[in-house]
């Protein structure tokens, strides 16, 4: 009973890999509806497999269909949360589409199951001070000096948003002229 079990599984694999690999091929094609269609077929005979939704909502973005990948990104988080790619894909969409809010939204919820990630917390904190949300780039600004993380690019933030005079202002001038104290 367990070898017909096992060979089902390694069938499935199998199956699954091949969908991801000419998956794949479609998309770096530019056949993204090909592409989105083939990992649909592939995600409801695999449902269990979140790389195959994923994909699926990557091809449905990259062909211009943001609204049903945005949805396809929530259902993967709500079914797999330890996949951050689908809150990072939505996030990456939310930007495009001009949905400021929700992007630094989005964002926010990356770093909070991921606070180490500074790569992504200076993309949050200069894109809310870009898009006017202050308290948020000065928390991201702040935690980043905190930890002695990025602290120039850090105090710069600051100090654009304390001003010209600031003590935050002296901090970054004083960065960028002896960058190796960074």
């Amino acid at each position: 009973m367990l070898l017909p079990a096992l060979l089902l599984l390694g069938c499935m694999h199998t199956t699954v890999q091949k969908t991801l690999v000419e998956g794949t091929k479609l998309m770096e094609a530019k056949e993204y509806a090909a592409a989105a269609q083939l990992f649909a077929k592939g995600y409801e005979a695999n449902p269990s497999d979140g790389r195959l939704l994923y994909n699926q909502a990557l091809a449905l973005a990259l062909d211009g269909r943001q609204e049903m990948a945005l949805q396809l990104c929530d259902e993967g988080y709500r079914r797999w949360p330890q996949i951050l790619r689908f809150l990072t894909l939505k996030y990456q969409m939310l930007q495009q589409l001009g949905r400021s809010a929700e992007a630094v939204g989005a964002m926010d919820d990356v770093l909070r199951l991921n606070p180490g990630d500074t790569k992504l917390r200076l993309t949050v904190m200069e894109y809310a001070l870009e898009h006017g949300f202050r308290d948020e780039a000065r928390f991201h600004a702040e935690f980043l000096v905190k930890e002695r993380k990025e602290m120039a690019r850090a105090y710069k933030v600051l100090a654009t948003l304390d001003g010209p005079e600031s003590d935050a202002a002296l901090i970054s001038s004083y960065l960028e002229t002896h960058p190796q104290t960074t």
